[in-house]
């Protein structure tokens, strides 16, 4: 093989490697672009969630004020500036509205979240989307994913069955089997804001 074809086949190589292809922007989630849900990958790289059984196709809708999801099955939007969280309870960005519907802090906080020490989260639900709920703590992201059984969607929405309690429901559905509980497992955080 002579010294051109060589050099010809480094320069394809490296012409179609996915590293050389995607330049980092600020509107990336993070590095890698890969997020692990319990059993469930959302991969921005590619465009797509995988839930049980099904492929989805997602669209990664971030700017410079929000990160942003949109899919079939899951959407959500959350500001990159934490501050926001300290006055607001309702959030939108591209068409998405998000709602604190609970708080807990302190202790509580800390054992939803699985941190030793106290923190504040929120629940947070995406309107018109009945079937998923986002933990969130903030400056770490969203920490869970709570959805809907599939044996259990005939039941309605999932922030109309929680009622006045909205945390402590949606732990009694969660012991009932009704709600599986998705923790984030990779280490890169999902949408967490900065001061």
């Amino acid at each position: 093989m002579n010294k051109l074809s060589v050099i010809i086949s480094f320069v394809l190589l490296a012409a179609a490697s996915p590293a050389c292809s995607h330049e980092r922007s600020d509107a990336d989630w993070s590095d890698r672009g890969v997020f692990v849900f319990g059993s469930f990958p959302i991969d921005l790289e590619i465009g797509y969630l995988r839930f049980p059984h099904q492929n989805v196709r997602v669209e990664d809708c971030s700017d410079a004020r929000s990160f942003c999801l949109k899919s079939a099955t899951l959407n959500v939007a959350l500001p990159r500036k934490c501050m926001f969280w300290d006055s607001e309870s309702v959030f939108e960005a591209n068409g998405i509205v998000v709602r604190t519907i609970d708080r807990a802090d302190g202790q509580l906080g800390g054992q939803l979240a699985f941190s030793r020490v106290p923190a504040e989260v929120r629940l947070l639900a995406v309107d018109g989307d009945d079937s998923n709920l986002f933990l969130y703590q903030s400056g770490r992201g969203v920490r869970a994913i709570f959805r809907w059984y599939n044996s259990a969607v005939s039941e309605g929405s999932l922030v109309n069955s929680l009622q006045s309690d909205p945390i402590g429901m949606l732990m009694e559905l969660q012991r009932a089997n009704k709600v599986a509980r998705y923790d984030l497992v990779t280490f890169d955080p999902f949408g967490s804001c900065s001061k």
